[in-house]
């Protein structure tokens, strides 16, 4: 499009200022000065917008709803792993008597609906007893934090994940630890008093994912998540009569996610603090965005014409448009994204929804996939730096999957920075000349 200039009489501009004004969040002043029997409406699109790929150094992960485990290799993100880390809590009921026999116990997954990569292969989870007690330190548990855990797992399951068909995986686990926790629970032992008392006994479950074969990672449901010990009555008689008992124990209490990505081998290999960004020029014409592991792409404008900051000009709308580059049609897009204001350190607070600058309408090409964009209304944002004058080059935006998948998931965006019209990104400002 380049740069557009329109001339409308008095009422012609009347109906397009009441358009844009409908169709932008951002504020509209007209001032007092429209005295002329014409107006020239200019529309830029050919600013440079600079992108590159930053990595915080750190995600909460401790308050997600969701648990993820797997292990995918994705050729432009590296080797994601994901852990799960959980504390466990008494069945509420827990009333055995002698008539109670041991039976089996298991841990109960139910899925949650996400998934990513490829779920035709098989996975393989590991269940081991943490040998570190789970202790918040900093009110929080990150993506980067770990725990010690067993050599020895108490049970093992391969299968092949089936998130949206089945509703969870049950697998039996060490007979060993449930006939223990079933005496423990008959005999009303000091360990299953109190859950603190039994949190002392057993600190926690990691669930681990086998990473010899890359698969898949799976949401389950944390709240769901439990070991499942049955107990059985069995009266010898003419019908042999059988009862079964479910005691729940539940996964409350600490938990969350440990999610790591080995990047050797790929474009964003030396990335590594967070007040680092890396250029798209060094990272083949793209940038990445990437929950879990804490990608985003950054935006700025270094070139702003001057004539915007005439004082005369008054900004109606700026559009920011971005679009992906052709490795991400080979998974799912986010349904959107989010633009947070940062400054040259690349802070910024995702989980304050007031810090959100702008969320984007996205636009998907499915036939052809040549018109898939996200567009953000960023008016307020410019409009801004126009009125002090003066364009801070310090500011940017960084673009990330919204709040709370940005922690939960790790849902992945390619975004195309190629200087190809039908490509690059777009900055499109339209205002008023008097």
């Amino acid at each position: 499009m380049g740069y557009k200039c329109f001339k409308y009489g008095k009422l012609g501009l009347l109906f397009y200022i009441l358009f844009i004004s409908c169709n932008n969040s951002g504020d509209l002043t007209l001032g007092s000065n429209f005295i002329d029997n014409t107006t020239r409406i200019f529309q830029v699109d050919t600013f440079n917008v600079e992108l590159s790929t930053v990595k915080v150094d750190s995600i909460i992960t401790s308050l997600n709803e969701e648990a993820l485990v797997g292990y995918c290799e994705d050729g432009e993100l590296g080797k994601i792993t994901a852990t799960y880390f959980t504390q466990i809590s008494l069945p509420v009921s827990r009333t055995l008597s002698e008539e109670d026999e041991y039976d089996s116990i298991t841990i109960v997954m139910p899925y949650n609906d996400y998934f990513y990569g490829d779920t035709t292969v098989k996975q393989k989870v590991d269940i081991f007893l943490l040998t570190e007690k789970m202790t918040l330190v900093d009110d929080y548990y990150y993506n980067t934090n770990e725990l010690e855990y067993e050599n020895t797992p108490i049970g093992s399951h391969e299968f092949e994940p089936r998130p949206i068909r089945d509703s969870l995986i049950e697998f039996r686990i060490d007979d060993a630890l449930g006939e223990d926790l079933f005496n423990k629970l008959l005999y009303e032992e000091e360990e299953v008093q109190t859950n603190e008392e039994f949190q002392e006994y057993i600190y926690g479950l990691a669930i681990v994912c086998d990473n010899n074969q890359s698969s898949s990672i799976i949401g389950f449901s944390r709240s769901g998540i439990s070991l499942r010990l049955y107990s059985a009555k069995i009266e010898e008689s003419e019908f042999n009569y059988y009862e079964q008992t479910i005691y729940e124990f539940n996964c409350n209490g600490y938990h969350f996610n440990k999610v790591e990505s080995d990047r050797s081998g790929t474009v964003l290999e030396q990335i590594s603090d967070q007040d680092e960004s890396l250029s798209s020029n060094l990272t083949n014409d793209k940038t990445y965005i990437q929950a879990g592991t804490g990608i985003l792409t950054k935006v700025k404008f270094p070139y702003l014409n001057s004539i915007l900051f005439d004082s005369d000009n008054i900004t109606l709308s700026a559009e920011l448009i971005i679009k992906p580059a052709n490795e991400s049609y080979e998974g799912e897009f986010p349904d959107n994204l989010s633009a947070y204001l940062t400054y040259d350190n690349n802070n910024f607070d995702i989980y304050n929804t007031d810090n959100i600058l702008s969320t984007s309408e996205f636009v998907l090409d499915e036939m052809y996939h040549e018109n898939t964009y996200y567009t953000f209304d960023i008016t307020e944002y410019i409009g801004v730096q126009i009125s002090n004058g003066y364009f801070d080059n310090d500011l940017g935006l960084l673009l990330t999957i919204p709040s709370p998948n940005f922690s939960s998931t790790v849902e992945r965006l390619i975004v195309s920075a190629e200087q190809d019209p039908d490509k690059r990104p777009i900055l499109k400002i339209t205002y008023l000349e008097n």
